[in-house]
């Protein structure tokens, strides 16, 4: 037990010896401290700008979120001025049927406004594509 306690006191000399001078000037120890302090620093930095850069994503994402559930889908029939014409854009699953049945009235009817949808759109048929804006009778 004794020869234990010897080796232990011999190698914690050795581990202050070479570990905590370790051959190097106070000045070169005082410049690695400088340098771990320094890389520390970026480190910190460099994970704020990652948090940065993460939250306006996820806020950018949530303001595109709530555009596209409350956004305006086109101007509708109702919201143009007397005398101005009225515009519609075309949604995906619409078709002329379906957008004369919002439009045209009880009164008129479908058969005649979806023809004269035609007419004024220039359309040659019935097809129209999702995007594309369409001229609404008076």
């Amino acid at each position: 037990m004794f020869q234990n306690t010897a080796l232990l006191a011999k190698s914690h000399a050795n581990y202050d010896a070479t570990n905590h001078t370790s051959g190097r000037s106070a000045e070169q120890a005082e410049q690695a401290g400088r340098l771990r302090r320094q890389n520390n620093n970026n480190k910190r930095t460099y994970d704020r700008l990652m948090l940065l850069a993460l939250s306006l994503v996820m806020v950018m994402f949530f303001c595109a979120f709530v555009t596209h559930l409350f956004g305006e889908r086109g101007v509708q029939a109702s919201e143009h001025k007397a005398g101005e014409p009225a515009y519609v854009y075309v949604e995906v699953g619409d078709s002329l049927w379906s957008i004369a049945a919002e439009h045209a009235g009880e009164s008129r009817d479908l058969r005649k406004y979806v023809y004269e949808m035609q007419r004024i759109n220039g359309l040659r048929s019935a097809t129209i594509y999702e995007g594309q804006k369409l001229l609404l009778p008076d």
